[in-house]
């Protein structure tokens, strides 16, 4: 393992030839009006529709939360490896944005795909490191960001049917 300390507590990150697999598992059902309430491990997790889509617009759609979890996901590498290179890197935000075309989501034909085409993420680092090293930086956290891996390359999804009972 190579440790490195956050906030005086030790991190463990094993070597480059161990495998480390993370197990990842949400149960979601729908909930009132049209809400899906979710559950990853212990912390609740909701989407709702626009009101113009007939929801309630209580939360997040399920879009944004995409970009949520691509963008903290990139942020949270970047600490991660900030830390373990000890970078001098005060803080780290990020935006993130895309546009979708829902002409095939709606049962039309399209010209273009159903899906964001490109997401942009645009970070800003709060550092004394050069301009050039911060795109180095970024570079390589986007290389070892695993929601950009799994949005930059084909994923395979699988749909089983469960039967009831």
């Amino acid at each position: 393992m190579i440790d490195f300390t956050l906030k005086d507590e030790v991190i463990g990150m094993p070597p480059n030839k161990e495998a480390v697999c993370l197990p990842i598992n949400v149960s979601l059902t729908e909930g009132p009006g049209r809400v899906v309430r979710g559950k990853a491990r212990d912390h609740d997790l909701a989407v709702d529709l626009f009101s113009s889509w007939g929801g309630g617009d209580t939360h997040a759609c399920p879009l944004e939360t995409l970009a949520f979890a691509l963008g903290a996901c990139f942020v949270a590498t970047a600490r991660t490896w900030a830390i373990r290179d000890q970078l001098p890197i005060d803080s780290i935000s990020a935006n993130v944005e895309g546009t979708v075309d829902l002409t095939r989501g709606m049962g039309m034909e399209g010209p273009n795909r159903l899906g964001f085409p490109s997401l942009k993420i645009a970070v800003k680092l709060a550092t004394t490191l050069p301009e050039e090293k911060q795109r180095e930086f970024l570079k390589m956290v986007a290389s070892r960001c695993p929601v950009c891996d799994t949005i930059d390359n084909a994923t395979p999804i699988q749909v089983e049917l469960l039967r009831q009972g």
